[in-house]
């Protein structure tokens, strides 16, 4: 029987908020049927773990878009990648670990500023919770109308 072997693991940043991951040639050898896990981790050398676990049984390319709200908000954080295939006897083998810089579309949401004392806003006050300086959050059926200067977007 043939020793179980695989290509070369190759990581890419493709459009925002997704990384591409190829394997240059397929796990070959060992006892049919290979199944494989795919790991990720965010520095130099991780330890694959349950907790960096982040796919089975992938079918290269890959495309990781499987990222959470906090990490999608740390933009330029580097990913790194290994993957571990098995053979049915047990018999394992690991990918190099390959890695990535995720580009973030900078998912954020709008500030808006009010003169004090401006005139011309109306807004529903059972529906916000509301401090002495800001709105804090907006309940279902919470209005905010404004048209006069003094009020910017950012």
């Amino acid at each position: 029987m043939a020793s179980l072997t695989v290509g070369t693991l190759s990581a890419t940043s493709e459009t925002a908020n997704q990384i591409g991951l190829s394997l240059s040639a397929d796990a070959s050898g060992g006892t049919a049927p290979l199944s494989n896990t795919l790991h990720r981790g965010t520095s130099d050398g991780f330890a694959a773990s349950d907790a960096t676990k982040i796919a089975d049984n992938v079918t290269f390319p890959y495309a990781d878009g499987s990222f959470t709200s906090d990490q999608l908000s740390q933009s330029g954080q580097t990913y790194y990648y290994l993957c571990e295939y098995i053979d049915s006897k047990g018999k394992a083998i690991w990918t190099n670990q390959a890695s990535a810089t995720l580009q973030t579309t900078g998912r954020s949401m709008a500030t808006v500023t009010i003169a004090p004392n401006a005139a011309g806003i109306s807004y529903s006050p059972e529906n916000w919770n509301v401090t002495a300086s800001a709105a804090i959050t907006a309940n279902s059926g919470a209005y905010f109308n404004f048209g006069f200067a003094g009020a910017s977007w950012r």
